[in-house]
């Protein structure tokens, strides 16, 4: 597995697709089998999709046998019918090693109109109506982008859908949020069983957030640009997903196992429910207080 957390070009981002190149080829050489590519990288992705950067990355992801996870804008054109001016998705796009597109994440949880005009300016970015899990021969892989792993349902549902390897790329400018992010990130991994891979574009100064975590330990975390990697042992997760607690000791496992077989839906119906006044905190605050006044 490789994640790269590149120097990103933002005023003229085509110069991104031969960076991208390059890095896929130093991955390749590493020894990865996929390697994933920060939110909107190799673009387009700031400005307007003026070019496509899947040709050239498919051509190398055949080229070099590799699974390539890049990131992009697309155009929703089912959106336009609905007045909706200039709409777009932003995506992940899973190219696999015959050099096809044979994946597409949409992003589902949308962003505040102040975010999506930071990073992607003048379009409208609308949500995805489906999560995704393609299986491979590495594995069963899902997908997120920034901060939608902020959103614990997302992942629950990924792990639920049987995925091993969740991917969740970051367009950056996090900041002061680093911190908690990154546990969060480390979260998603060790409370759901998968290993969570993550990466970020690197435009100034600021600090990255590339890691891999598993569900037992950090395999491998970078601030810097450049590429990181790490073996993932599925055969661990899989015995990890199957095993019980035990007091014996040493504990044979640095995470509790099967997680997943604790659940009890039957406790969750209110996530389920449609988005109301009545889901909002400010609401029950309001609600409690009138009632003991």
């Amino acid at each position: 597995m490789a994640a790269v957390q590149p120097r990103t070009h933002r005023d003229d981002e085509e110069k991104n697709v031969a960076i991208a190149l390059q890095h896929i080829d130093k991955a390749a050489d590493s020894g990865a089998k996929i390697i994933l590519f920060p939110e909107g990288y190799p673009g387009p992705y700031f400005g307007p999709p003026k070019y496509s950067a899947l040709g050239a990355l498919s051509k190398k992801a055949k080229e070099r046998e590799v699974y390539v996870i890049a990131g992009t804008v697309e155009k929703a054109e089912s959106y336009e019918k609905f007045g909706v001016k200039n709409p777009f998705y932003l995506s992940s796009k899973l190219i696999g090693p015959k050099g096809k597109v044979i994946g597409t994440y949409n992003r589902v949880q949308p962003n505040l109109p102040e975010v999506d005009e930071f990073f992607m300016k003048e379009k409208t970015v609308v949500p995805g109506e489906e999560l995704k899990v393609i299986k491979t021969e590495y594995g069963n892989l899902g997908f997120l982008i920034c901060s939608e792993i902020w959103c614990t349902e997302l992942p629950r549902v990924l792990a639920l859908m049987g995925a091993d390897i969740v991917f969740a790329p970051i367009g950056g400018a996090v900041y002061e949020l680093t911190e908690n992010w990154q546990v969060l990130l480390r979260a998603r991994a060790i409370e759901n069983h998968f290993y969570l891979v993550t990466c970020q574009n690197i435009w100034g100064m600021e600090d990255g957030m590339a890691a891999i975590y598993g569900p037992e330990e950090t395999l491998a975390e970078s601030k810097k640009p450049g590429i990181i990697t790490a073996n993932l042992d599925l055969d661990r997760l899989a015995w990890l997903r199957g095993a019980k607690q035990t007091m014996k000791l040493p504990k044979p496992y640095k995470s509790l196992p099967a997680p997943l077989s604790y659940r009890r839906p039957e406790m969750y119906k209110i996530l389920s429910e449609p988005r109301s006044e009545a889901r909002d905190f400010y609401y029950f605050k309001k609600s409690k207080s009138s009632k003991s006044s």
